[in-house]
């Protein structure tokens, strides 16, 4: 069974946790200053003191668990069927 949670898709839930918009489908194709510019924009209250970098990198950790936790669920359901 491939992956039924794409690294996108887990980026793009995982970005509401830390921003009051999620990120847009087209996130990956922006310049890494826009990504930047969108994060500063959009941040959520508790986390407006952080730096573009760190919120992108609490998005990437909380993305790669909920891919990686989903995913795994997923097969074991399959492999019971």
């Amino acid at each position: 069974m491939s992956e039924v949670i794409t690294e996108k898709e887990s980026i793009i839930w995982a970005s509401g946790h830390y921003l009051t918009e999620h990120l847009p489908s087209e996130y990956d194709e922006w310049e890494e200053e826009d990504l930047d510019n969108y994060i500063l924009d959009n941040i959520w209250e508790p986390f407006e003191y952080y730096s573009a970098d760190q919120v992108w990198e609490n998005i990437e950790n909380l993305a790669i668990d909920f891919k990686t936790t989903i995913n795994e669920k997923l097969k074991e359901k399959v492999n019971e069927i």
